[in-house]
């Protein structure tokens, strides 16, 4: 069972692209899954689920005014949306895409999520939330 973490303003979190241990469970390349819930017309809240990593959450943020994109910083390129479905357990639409290769660091914020090489936050913990 994952944690459920509720995000109110931002949430910075690091990943691996890829799984990291030689020899060990073959994760593959990280993925994450998200589900949009909309109301009237515009997204009023969303969550994130990281599939083939070893992180234990479901981040969810509905903090109001969501313009959700998925972005990619610092020369990543972002490999985009590979499944779209609808999601049963919050009645939502459903998709999932890869991180991008070498990405290191997932942003997530009432613009939705984007994707960093480096600490953009150098002076707070890498997985407090901002």
């Amino acid at each position: 069972m994952k944690n459920l973490v509720e995000i109110k303003e931002k949430l910075f979190i690091p990943f691996d692209w890829i799984d990291p241990t030689p020899g060990g469970r073959r994760l593959g390349r990280a993925e994450f899954a998200v589900c949009l819930k909309f109301l009237r017309g515009r997204i009023s809240e969303f969550w994130v689920d990281p599939v083939q990593t070893h992180i234990d959450a479901l981040w969810h943020y509905s903090g109001g005014n969501v313009d959700f994109t998925i972005q990619a910083y610092e020369k990543l390129e972002s490999e985009g949306i590979w499944l779209v479905s609808y999601c049963k357990f919050h009645k939502a639409t459903f998709f999932r895409l890869y991180a991008p290769r070498n990405a290191k660091f997932l942003l997530i914020d009432h613009n939705g999520i984007s994707f960093y090489k480096t600490n953009i936050y150098l002076d707070l913990p890498e997985t407090g939330i901002i």
